[in-house]
C-alpha cells in the first residue's frame, strides 16, 4: 500500500476537523503551527477550492496527495502568488520573507532583507526581477533538504513521526567508552563506596559498642544514627572550602578527587544528615515509649533534649528552603546561615562530634584566612549595562593582583541591592584583559534589582561599590589540559566559554589545539551578547582551530517558511556568511542531534581525548552526559551553585 493511505488521511482529517467534521480556519492555523494570519489564510484559501470557508475531506485529501506528489511545487507557488499572475516579483518576495521573519520573531536590517531577495533570484538563475513556478522548482532542486522538510511536515500533519527518530549511529568502541566512564564516574564512585563503607562501619560499630553495654535495640540504633550524623555534619562543610579546592583543581591531585561533583556531594551529605537524624530521633522516641519515660520533659527540660530540638528546627528550615532554592534564593541564603547554631548545638548535644569537626574546622580556618588576605576584595563597579533578554553586564575595576583562569567564577555582594546576599557568577572576560566582568541573567529578586539598577540613568549614580569573593575554579577552569575541547552553552551559560574564547584571542595558547563551540538559544536577540567575540575568533583562529555552531531552538521548519529557508541557504551561498548572525557558521534550526554531533567528533579525533564542557539547563546536561559516554567523550558540567 502506498503512503499515505486513505485510512491514514481520513484519521488525520477527523482529528483536525473535530465534531463538526469540517476544518475551519482556526483548526487549520493550529495544525499549521504558524502565527502569521497572512500565510495561514493564503494556504487555507488555496486548499478551500470551493471557497466555502471550510476544508472538507475531499479538499484535504487533494491537498495531502498534492503535497506528496509532483504538484507540491505548484501548490506552494499558488500559496505565495497572491494576485494569481503567475509570478513572484521582487516586492512580493520581500513581503513574504518579511512576514516569515516576523512570524519566527526574527529581525534583519532592510539591506540584509534586500540581499535575501536578491540571493533567491540569483539561486533561481534568473535575470529578470521575478520568479515563476519553474524557477521555484529549480530552487527545490538546488536545495534538496527542503523536500525532506516537506515530508517531515506532512508526516507530522498525519500523525506520523511525532517523536525524533532515534539515531542508529554506532557507538564508540568498548575501550573508549570504558575510558570515558572511568574519567567521569570511576573516581566519584570510588569515593562514594568509601563514603558508604564509612557510614556502615560507624553505624555497626556504634551499635556493637552499646550492645556490649547492655543497651536496648532502640538505643543501639539511635547511637548508630548519631555516629553517622557526626561524620556527615562535618563532611557537608568540605565543599565550602573554595580556596583550598581551587588550589587542588590546578594541582596533580585533581585526578584523584571528584572536584566536578562537589555540589552533588554537598547535596548527598545534606540528605544523609536528614536520613540519620530521622533514624536517631525515631529510635529515641521508641526507647522513651518502651521505658515509659516522659517524652516532653526529656525534650524541653534537659540540655540534650533542648539542643536536639534546636538541631532539628535548624535542619528542617535549611532543608525546606533548599527545596525552594530556585524560586526563593534569598530565603535559601538566610536559612543556611543557621548552620552556625546547628554546629554549636551538635557540639553540645553530641560529646564526640568535636573529634570529627576539629579537622574540618582547621581547614575552614585556613580557607577563611586565604580568602580574607587573597580573595576578598572591595571593588568599584565601573559600568552597569542592561543588555537584551534582561541580561545585565557588570564591569569591575581590576586590581593588580587579581589572577584567574578562563572558566573561574566569583561571588559578589552589592550593598546597593542587599547588604548580606552573595551570588556566584562566572567571569566573562579573559585573564589577559585589563578588566573583569560578569553577565547576569534575570532569575529572581536580586538579579531583577541589579537589572533595574543598570537601567537607572541618574547623574552621579553611574558607579557603585561591590565586594568580590574569589576567583574560584569550576570544571571549565581545567579546559587548558584538553587537547580537543568542545564548549556547549545553553543561553547565558555561555559566560565561562566567552572567557575561554576571549583568552584564546589574546594569548598564544597551544592547547586545546582544536576548539568547538555550540551555543543554543531560543531568541535571536540573545546572540548579541557575544556575537562580536565569535566573529573575532572565526577571523583570527580560522577553521583549523575554531569551529562555531549556532543553534536557534525556537526557529521552526514548517510549511509557511520554506521560502525563508531557501533565502537563508541562497544568502549563505552568495556571501559565505549567515544572514542572522553574520558568522561563517550557519545558524541551525531547532535542537541538534547530539548523537550525530558527538559521533562525528569521535570519528574526527579517533585517538585524541575529546573533552565536552557544558554550562546550561540541567535536563540538557543529562542528555549530553549520556550521549558523551556512548561516544567515549569526556564530559564536564558546570556546578558551582
Amino acid at each position: 500500500m502506498s503512503w499515505p493511505s486513505n485510512r491514514l488521511i481520513k484519521r488525520a482529517y477527523r482529528k483536525l476537523a473535530g465534531h463538526d467534521e469540517l476544518i475551519d480556519y482556526s483548526d487549520w492555523k493550529k495544525a499549521l503551527s504558524v502565527d502569521s494570519d497572512f500565510l495561514a489564510r493564503r494556504m487555507f484559501s488555496v486548499i478551500d477550492t470551493d471557497h466555502s470557508g471550510y476544508i472538507d475531506y475531499d479538499e484535504f485529501r487533494e491537498f495531502v496527495l498534492a503535497l506528496k506528489g509532483n504538484y507540491r511545487i505548484a501548490f506552494l507557488f499558488n500559496c505565495y502568488d497572491v494576485d494569481n499572475d503567475g509570478k513572484l516579483t521582487r516586492e512580493e518576495l520581500r513581503s513574504i520573507l518579511s512576514t516569515s521573519l516576523s512570524e519566527q520573531d526574527l529581525a534583519l536590517s532592510e539591506d540584509t532583507l534586500d540581499e535575501l531577495v536578491q540571493s533567491v533570484l540569483d539561486a533561481a538563475k534568473v535575470k529578470k526581477h521575478s520568479i515563476n513556478v519553474r524557477d521555484l522548482a529549480v530552487l527545490f532542486e538546488h536545495f534538496p533538504d527542503l523536500t525532506l522538510q516537506l515530508d517531515h511536515f506532512l508526516r507530522q500533519l498525519l500523525g506520523q513521526n511525532l517523536q525524533r527518530k532515534k539515531s542508529h549511529r554506532p557507538i564508540a568502541d568498548f575501550g573508549r567508552r570504558v575510558n570515558a566512564a572511568m574519567h567521569v564516574s570511576l573516581i566519584p564512585h570510588l569515593w562514594l563506596l568509601v563514603y558508604l563503607a564509612a557510614n556502615v562501619y560507624l553505624f555497626a560499630s556504634a551499635m556493637t559498642s552499646y550492645a556490649m553495654e547492655g543497651a536496648s535495640l532502640a538505643v543501639q540504633i539511635a547511637r548508630g544514627g548519631g555516629a553517622c550524623l557526626n561524620l556527615n555534619a562535618a563532611l557537608v562543610l568540605i565543599p565550602m572550602l573554595r580556596s583550598i579546592l581551587t588550589l587542588l583543581r590546578h594541582n596533580i591531585l585533581h585526578r584523584l578527587l571528584p572536584l566536578d561533583r562537589l555540589t552533588d556531594a554537598h547535596r548527598l551529605f545534606g540528605y544523609a544528615i536528614i536520613l540519620f537524624s530521622g533514624v536517631h530521633i525515631s529510635a529515641h522516641i521508641v526507647n522513651y515509649v518502651q521505658t515509659n519515660q516522659p517524652l516532653l520533659e526529656n525534650l524541653f527540660s534537659t540540655t540534650v533534649g533542648l539542643t536536639g530540638v534546636a538541631i532539628s528546627a535548624c535542619l528542617l528550615l535549611m532543608w525546606r528552603s533548599a527545596q525552594r532554592r530556585k524560586t526563593d534564593y534569598e530565603r535559601f541564603v538566610l536559612t543556611h546561615l543557621l548552620y552556625a547554631p546547628f554546629i554549636v548545638a551538635i557540639l553540645i548535644h553530641a560529646p564526640n562530634f568535636w573529634l570529627w569537626f576539629t579537622p574540618v574546622a582547621i581547614l575552614l580556618l585556613i580557607d577563611a584566612l586565604i580568602r580574607f588576605f587573597f580573595r576578598y576584595k572591595r571593588v568599584e563597579i565601573t559600568d552597569l549595562k542592561p543588555l537584551s533578554e534582561r541580561v545585565t553586564q557588570v564591569k569591575f575595576k581590576r586590581g593588580k593582583h587579581f589572577k584567574f583562569v578562563p572558566g573561574d567564577y566569583i561571588r559578589i555582594r552589592i550593598p546597593a541591592i542587599s547588604r548580606w546576599e552573595w551570588h556566584p557568577f562566572t567571569l566573562s572576560a579573559a585573564p589577559e584583559s585589563n578588566r573583569i566582568d560578569i553577565h547576569v541573567r534575570h532569575a529572581g529578586n536580586w538579579t531583577a534589582a541589579l537589572n533595574n539598577l543598570a537601567n537607572k540613568r541618574h547623574k552621579g549614580r553611574q558607579k557603585w561599590t561591590a565586594y568580590i569573593d574569589g576567583p574560584y575554579a569550576a570544571p571549565t577552569s581545567g579546559f587548558y589540559r584538553a587537547p580537543v575541547a568542545v564548549l556547549i552553552a545553553g543561553g547565558i551559560g555561555v559566560t565561562p566559554f566567552a572567557s575561554v574564547i576571549h583568552s584564546f584571542l589574546k594569548s598564544a595558547r597551544t592547547t586545546p589545539n582544536r576548539l568547538y563551540f555550540h551555543w543554543l538559544n531560543r531568541s535571536q536577540r540573545s546572540y548579541s551578547l557575544f556575537i562580536d567575540l565569535i566573529h573575532q575568533a572565526e577571523a583570527k583562529l580560522g577553521n583549523s582551530r575554531f569551529n562555531a555552531t549556532i543553534h536557534l531552538t525556537r526557529l521552526r521548519l514548517n510549511l509557511s517558511n520554506l521560502l525563508l529557508q531557501i533565502a537563508f541557504n541562497a544568502y549563505w551561498g552568495n556571501h559565505k556568511k549567515d544572514a542572522l548572525t553574520g558568522l561563517q557558521a550557519r545558524t541551525k534550526t531547532g535542537r541538534p542531534d547530539w548523537s550525530q554531533v558527538f559521533s562525528k567528533l569521535r570519528d574526527e579525533h579517533p585517538k585524541t581525548p575529546v573533552h565536552i564542557y557544558f554550562c546550561g539547563p540541567k535536563p540538557l546536561g543529562k542528555e549530553l552526559r549520556k550521549e558523551a559516554l556512548r561516544q567515549g567523550l569526556l564530559f564536564h558540567e558546570e556546578q558551582f551553585e
